[in-house]
């Protein structure tokens, strides 16, 4: 799954990315567009009146588009080697914030935007009774590495819990849950932390998936990026006792690979889960470290 991918946009030589993409991988893909580009740089048309008049004559020069390659479509794709049938895009009735308004003015409205767009995604998913993967960009930037931890008012205050609840709370129409287990055997790292099985862990919360281009320690990174996965049958999100059919394993966050050209391939590292299709057969005492390989566990 792709967030972000452009289609006839100067900035990635108004190439059809998912078609290329696909095509190299041998893919089949869907596109799906979450908006049109029409900010004034994007199509060419800013002025930059605030800079001189030789700066400004440079910088119209770089934003020139070609009008006949120009599409300024930007969406999300899926990628895969199966046939992909009845692919549907689900968009919200309503917006869960005014990003030009309440953003700029507190973070509150901005958390109960999250709460309002959990609202609205769930309603949808209800009714689903098929095994479910949800993947989505969170801005849980409060507290950086771990959204997940307990919400201690006036002492450690964490806006991103009622989210989490939410979806830890949450159940399909057939009474099934989404996988917040974290089991050692199954997670990268050897981490039993909530929703280590699908999002990888450090020594420090979550492995981050964000990050600036200058940070300074741990500010400016961030895990942006989840995966929330719904079993085949699973009714408590931590039983561990329960099946692991289609239950996420090994989640992890490739930084390395993102990082290795001289230019990040992308802002965001990609993630990665695998997803078994039986029930897998995995030893008690295995543990797969970040750099793939299996060791004993302790």
């Amino acid at each position: 799954m792709l967030n972000e991918v452009d289609w006839g946009m100067k900035r990635t030589d108004y190439r059809n990315v998912a078609a290329d993409l696909a095509t190299a991988l041998h893919m089949n893909y869907a596109y799906g567009v979450e908006f049109v580009e029409v900010d004034p740089i994007a199509l060419g048309t800013e002025e930059f009146e605030e800079v001189s008049e030789e700066d400004r004559a440079k910088l119209k020069t770089q934003i020139t588009v070609d009008k006949s390659r120009y599409r300024g479509l930007h969406g999300s794709a899926l990628l895969s080697r199966f046939p992909l049938e009845n692919v549907r895009l689900q968009p919200f009735e309503q917006q869960p914030h005014d990003w030009y308004k309440a953003e700029r003015e507190s973070v509150q409205p901005l958390e109960a935007g999250k709460s309002f767009w959990a609202k609205q995604a769930l309603g949808i998913l209800t009714g689903v009774r098929l095994p479910t993967l949800l993947l989505t960009g969170m801005n849980t930037y409060r507290t950086q590495a771990d959204p997940t931890v307990r919400s201690i008012p006036l002492v450690a205050s964490n806006p991103e819990a009622e989210f989490f609840n939410k979806l830890k709370d949450f159940r399909f129409a057939d009474g099934n849950a989404f996988d917040f287990r974290g089991e050692r055997e199954r997670s990268i790292g050897g981490k039993d932390d909530p929703l280590a099985n699908s999002n990888e862990r450090g020594d420090k919360g979550f492995i981050t998936t964000f990050e600036v281009e200058r940070t300074i320690a741990f500010v400016g990174k961030f895990k942006l990026d989840w995966i929330f996965v719904k079993p085949v049958s699973l009714t408590e999100p931590y039983a561990k006792d329960q099946p692991h059919k289609f239950a996420p394993h090994f989640g992890r966050t490739l930084k390395l690979l993102n990082e290795a050209p001289r230019d990040r391939i992308s802002d965001h590292a990609p993630i990665m889960v695998d997803l078994p299709i039986a029930e897998p057969p995995l030893g008690r005492h295995q543990v797969r470290e970040a750099d793939d390989s299996i060791k004993p566990g302790a």
